[in-house]
């Protein structure tokens, strides 16, 4: 049976990031529409904003934009297994990208490990960036990752990172996890 014939709410979700909303047709919402579609989402105040805190990611993005996902981490606190909600600000889908990216904030905030791709016998990996550079990765993690209810484990790349941008935290899921949900 296909997944998603399993989750007919992944099924749609992904339908809605795929689709391209001309916004010059789009109607502007009624104050009540608003107010209906406020009360239809729950609100959870869960533990993800006191691990990332409610400026985690950049104050310039909303959180409504297209290919943000809700996604849920499975990580240890104070040794007891825990599935933590990210803000919707921190994840984005991106079908350009041949790989999962997180930035070693983000890491760190969950509690989640990461390791030398060395260790591995990866060595001189580089990933081709949109302004025509190349970045070194150097480090990669594996963690349980779920998207509206669907659990992977995935191994991601840890983004180039120095002290400078140490603290950002974003997680971009490419490729990989896209076509095994």
């Amino acid at each position: 049976m296909e997944l998603f014939q399993v989750s007919p709410e992944l099924s749609k979700a992904f339908r809605m990031l795929s689709t391209r909303v001309n916004e010059t047709k789009v109607k502007e919402k009624t104050e009540e529409e608003l107010q209906m579609s406020k009360r239809r989402e729950p609100s959870i105040i869960s533990e993800s904003e006191v691990l990332y805190g409610k400026e985690a990611g950049s104050p310039y993005v909303s959180g409504d934009k297209t290919f943000r996902v809700p996604v849920e981490v499975k990580t240890k606190k104070d040794g007891k297994p825990v599935r933590v909600s990210l803000p919707k600000n921190l994840a984005q889908a991106d079908r350009g990208s041949d790989m999962i990216i997180v930035t070693v904030g983000f890491l760190e905030k969950s509690g989640l490990l990461y390791k030398t791709l060395s260790d591995r016998g990866f060595i001189g990996l580089t990933m081709n960036v949109a302004d025509g550079t190349s970045a070194r990765f150097t480090h990669y993690s594996q963690f349980e990752i779920g998207v509206l209810g669907v659990w992977r484990k995935v191994e991601v790349f840890v983004r180039p990172f120095s002290k400078r941008n140490s603290g950002e935290v974003h997680l971009l899921l490419g490729l990989p996890l896209l076509h095994t949900v």
